[in-house]
């Protein structure tokens, strides 16, 4: 429920105020998991009449169960509502996950949209796309052209929490690098009418291989507008001090995600 006030750049695309969740979706504070030392007694019964019994026992150490890892977020294709897995905020190295029917894999590929959310556990990259269509609307209902057009209408593919959407272009005008406060290879907090506001460099998940890229130098989160058939806009920043506004990134790389107040 955190929000920070941002106020575009007046010569693009107005001077509106823009409302930022002060994290981006589905953020994870670093940790240390330490489990305890366990037992576990297995019975083992044998089936047959005046069959006996047997007890066996395992303990867990608790070092069998220590996983440590960083501040992290997951990853978004452009268009899809479903989130990539985060790296371990460790490095360039995905984060463990636990999936009891699935399996996350790495597909080169084209889907449609249908597929890809019957199939969320599947990263789908090209050197362009991943979605067969090449929809213009996927995060900007109702949008028919290519250009930075400044508008917001929320769909229902926005990975977006309740009362919020993914950022219009015009929502990054207000950062530049002549408005840095600071820099670290965590991220770069921006001043911006009155108040910090820090964005994590969570780098991205490359679509040409599937890799994880640029961990701890470079901020990479996308917008809702599409710029052509095979790259979305997306606002770019380096701890070293670049700052690019809509720059254009290819759909299938995964990129993290802040998100605004519905208009």
């Amino acid at each position: 429920s955190n929000t920070i006030e941002v106020e575009n750049d007046a010569s693009n695309g107005g001077a509106v105020i823009s409302r930022f969740l002060d994290i981006p979706i589905g953020w994870c504070d670093e940790e240390t998991r330490v489990r305890d030392r366990r037992t576990f007694n297995f019975k083992v019964t044998q089936t047959e009449t005046g069959g006996k019994d047997a007890i066996i026992s395992f303990e867990q150490l608790s070092a069998d169960s220590l996983y440590t890892y960083g501040n992290n977020a997951p990853y978004y294709q452009w268009g899809r509502k479903d989130p990539m897995i985060a790296n371990n905020g460790m490095g360039n190295t995905a984060k463990e996950y636990y999936d009891n029917t699935y399996s996350y894999g790495r597909i080169n590929s084209y889907i449609s949209v249908s597929e890809s959310i019957l199939r969320p556990y599947n990263y789908y990259y090209t050197s362009y796309d991943w979605c067969n269509t090449h929809s213009k609307e996927l995060w900007l209902k109702g949008n028919t052209s290519y250009s930075v057009n400044n508008l917001s209408k929320k769909t229902i593919y926005d990975p977006s929490p309740s009362n919020f959407e993914v950022p219009k272009s015009a929502a990054f005008s207000g950062f530049s690098s002549s408005n840095i406060a600071a820099r670290t290879n965590k991220g770069v907090t921006f001043y911006n009418n009155g108040n910090l506001f820090f964005l994590p460099l969570f780098g991205m998940l490359r679509g040409t291989n599937g890799a994880y890229n640029e961990m701890f130098e470079g901020g990479h989160y996308w917008t809702n507008g599409p710029a052509n058939d095979s790259g979305g806009y997306m606002f770019l920043f380096y701890n070293n001090g670049e700052v690019h506004l809509n720059y254009v990134d290819t759909k299938s790389f995964g990129n993290t995600m802040m998100c605004v107040v519905t208009n």
